[in-house]
């Protein structure tokens, strides 16, 4: 199973940081956005936020109703 949290992390510290520029307080925001997007998917899924993986989210995603 593949960890959310590394890819995440490289996400916020590599790609938004150096490839696209963003500032620090933007790279804050989204990571204080993601945290409470764990939180409540690991609530949700009745697991630890730091044991949530793609594959569980996948999962997830598959059980929201569609938006009309």
């Amino acid at each position: 199973m593949t960890s959310i949290a590394p890819l995440m992390e490289t996400f916020l510290r590599n790609t938004f940081a150096c490839q696209r520029g963003a500032s620090r307080h933007r790279r804050d925001s989204y990571a204080s956005s993601f945290q409470l997007l764990f939180l409540f998917a690991a609530d949700r899924l009745k697991v630890k936020p730091s044991a949530l993986t793609l594959e569980q989210r996948c999962r997830a995603r598959q059980r929201l109703p569609r938006a009309s």
